[in-house]
């Protein structure tokens, strides 16, 4: 059986050229400015308007199992 705090910390994935990392608050500024562009939500199909507070509550308790 898997341990339980196994999947709690999300390492940065490094290959050439690209690096991946968990979103953070330390970016939130960077992409909520990228949500707010009407071309990227033109380009990601996206129809809703997103909130600073829904974000929050994303972040604090994200979807999916427990």
């Amino acid at each position: 059986m898997m341990a339980a705090d196994a999947l709690c910390t999300v390492p940065a994935l490094e290959r050439a050229g690209v690096r991946l990392q968990p979103l953070t608050e330390a970016v939130f500024d960077d992409y909520w400015m990228a949500l707010q562009e009407a071309e990227g939500a033109r380009l990601t199909g996206t129809h809703a308007t997103l909130q600073p507070a829904g974000c929050a509550a994303l972040a604090e308790h994200p979807p999916g199992p427990p």
